[in-house]
Order: structure tokens, then sequence, then C-alpha cells
């Protein structure tokens, strides 16, 4: 996927449709938040992918991507985006 229409309410369920599509996972979804993951099979590596869109201000989207070894639970993933959203909300 090259873009996001940012203006489509609809654009978490194109991102999950399009990660669906090409073997990824749905591991959380909800109104802001979409978090998908990936096995490799030829590495046995994880990769995983966390969208979230905060329209409070103005529209945000914030994109954490992680590569892995061994996989990472859910809650590490929520702590993973809450640091990558301190950042920016500071």
């Amino acid at each position: 996927m090259l873009k996001v229409d940012y203006n489509n309410p609809n654009k978490l369920d194109k991102l999950e449709e399009f990660y669906l599509n090409h073997d990824w996972k749905t591991l959380y979804k909800d109104e802001e938040t979409l978090m998908v993951s990936h096995e490799e099979a030829d590495t046995q590596g994880y990769e995983y992918n966390i969208h979230t869109f905060d329209n409070s201000k103005a529209e945000l989207a914030i994109i954490v991507s992680v590569g892995a070894t061994g996989k990472v639970s859910e809650a590490e993933l929520v702590n993973m985006l809450k640091e990558a959203k301190s950042f920016i909300k500071k």
C-alpha cells in the first residue's frame, strides 16, 4: 500500500483489508488503531505494524513498525504505541 486516504472514514478497514490480503494477521483493532503481525517462515522473524489516527486537533497518523526474532505481546505493542505518542503529544 503506497498511500492512505486520510479523509476516508473507513481507512482502518482498508488498511486491514490490505494486510489480510498479504498474509498478515490482525492482532487488535478499534476506531483509531490497527495492530497487525506477520511471521516470516524462512527467517522465523516477526513483523508488527501499528497504525493509529488522531483527529483531535488535526489529522495525525502514527505508524510504529517493529521487527523481532520472537513474538511480541499485544501489551508490549500497546506500550510501544504509548511511548511513540508521548513524543508527539508533549
